[in-house]
């Protein structure tokens, strides 16, 4: 019996925290997946969780990981994006050791019609 009650103990909170990812589409290097139960409205826009996870380790500035998930905002009125938090994992799909975060806005952009952005911008100003 204990041990049922510890495995129903685990499985109930020990989900992965990005659980709700789905296929958006894919780069030259790799898919993008969005969490739209992570949207949340703001002023004139909105936010939404994103991943992407890469084939191959990358790595940059000597930080080795698998996959990225951010933190998107979007102005839905202005169409415009930026970044506020990037998390880098050393696993794939958002899993495994953090590898770096990095937790600032990044400057606004134009959403471009032509790139993934434009997917999600779609997914979250409908």
């Amino acid at each position: 019996m204990k041990f049922k009650s510890l495995f129903f103990f685990l499985l109930l909170f020990c989900n992965d925290v990005f659980a709700n990812f789905e296929l958006l589409g894919y780069t030259i290097n790799a898919p993008i997946y969005i969490d739209k139960s992570s949207i949340e409205k703001t002023r004139n826009g909105a936010t939404i969780w994103s991943l992407t996870d890469y084939p191959e380790i990358r790595v940059i500035n000597g930080i080795s990981f698998s996959s990225r998930v951010q933190l998107d905002e979007f102005d839905c009125v202005n169409k415009l994006s930026r970044m506020n938090v990037v998390i880098l994992y050393k696993g794939n799909m958002g899993k495994g050791k953090e590898a770096a975060r990095v937790s600032e806005h990044s400057p606004w952009e134009k959403v471009l019609t032509t790139n993934i952005g434009y997917k999600e911008f779609k997914a979250v100003c409908p």
